[in-house]
């Protein structure tokens, strides 16, 4: 009885970790600066800052016994307040239509899982291309025909140098988290916006 008790555990805490060890590369870009000046920061605490893209590129892991290595995925988040106040977000989320139909299944119901407070609401879960690369510093993601950034890592690392001019946080908990300056973020999700040319952005390890 005992025997077979252990072993139960031993499943149940091995599917566990193989739903925890799932990393990858995440960015996200959002209509606020994340890194500003004071008086820059406070003009649109309240004005600006109400959406957001997020975007995962699925390195390794499983979930639900399926690979997600390769899968990469966005969210687009909205809400009628600075996504900082704490107010109801609705979202939609974009998987990759290259992913088979079950890493879209686990993929889908990971995000819900994780991040159900930094989503909301999810309003629909789309299949889209979704496109993520990085090179020599820049990210570029782009869920065709929805939504798209790109994405630049700062040079100076001027966000490690200057801390007390960070204004947020990332949407979901990353490690090596670094601000990104937007050369273009554009959603045509909700209502459409485009966004360019600020340090509205932040990357890092999921």
């Amino acid at each position: 009885m005992k025997t077979a008790l252990f072993a139960l555990l031993s499943l149940a805490a091995a599917g566990a970790v193989s739903a925890d060890d799932v990393h990858g590369r995440y960015v996200e870009a959002r209509t606020a600066s994340v890194m500003a000046g004071a008086c820059h920061y406070n003009g649109e605490l309240v004005t600006r800052g109400r959406d957001a893209i997020l975007a995962f590129r699925f390195e390794s892991g499983r979930s639900s016994d399926v690979d997600l290595a390769g899968v990469n995925a966005v969210a687009v988040v909205t809400s009628d307040e600075n996504l900082s106040a704490g107010a109801p977000r609705r979202s939609v989320l974009i998987v990759d239509s290259a992913a088979s139909a079950a890493q879209a299944e686990a993929v889908t119901a990971l995000l819900r899982s994780r991040y159900a407070s930094t989503f909301g609401a999810v309003a629909s879960v789309r299949r889209a291309p979704v496109r993520f690369a990085e090179k020599d510093g820049q990210i570029q993601v782009e869920a065709e025909g929805l939504a798209a950034l790109n994405v630049k890592a700062l040079p100076d690392r001027a966000c490690c140098k200057m801390p007390n001019l960070v204004w947020y946080q990332p949407l979901i908990s990353v490690s090596d988290r670094e601000v990104g300056y937007t050369v273009e973020a554009r959603s045509d999700v909700f209502a459409p916006w485009l966004d360019a040319g600020e340090n509205t952005a932040f990357h890092g390890k999921f």
